[in-house]
């Protein structure tokens, strides 16, 4: 995007949706977070719900790149994006879930056969995750 540093990290909303001197001020409030409003000096618009929006953008693309940002991303290419993350844990899921039903096998023919069980902890782990549910 440009070469200028950027506010860092979220945003909170301040208690006051206005602004002086000029398009954009950031100041902190004490709370060690940094704090943006938007001047509008158009009549007819709400401008907490401007502030409100302005947070909740900056929030929502917090730790995305700039050079993403720059590239284009945009909502549409992001949840394109997400789908495919979403494609490949559900296809890992799959993996892990056949990958351990061999030990699995095992250790309940073990018992079966009244044997002592040995459980490989990394098989528990693999379980744990894949009970953790799809996120």
């Amino acid at each position: 995007m440009s070469a200028l540093s950027r506010t860092a990290g979220i945003l909170t909303l301040g208690k006051f949706a206005c602004a002086h001197g000029g398009p954009l001020i950031s100041y902190v409030n004490g709370s060690a977070q940094q704090q943006v409003f938007a001047a509008m000096p158009m009549e007819g618009f709400d401008h907490q719900a401007n502030a409100q929006r302005l947070v909740a953008c900056w929030n929502a693309l917090d730790g995305l790149s700039d050079e993403h940002l720059a590239g284009g991303w945009n909502a549409r290419s992001m949840s394109a994006y997400v789908k495919g993350l979403e494609n490949k844990l559900a296809a890992a899921r799959a993996l892990l879930t056949e990958a351990v039903k061999p030990h699995d096998d095992h250790v309940e023919a073990l018992k079966a056969a009244g044997e002592q069980t040995v459980v490989n902890p990394l098989a528990i782990q693999i379980r744990d995750f894949l009970k953790s549910g799809p996120t």
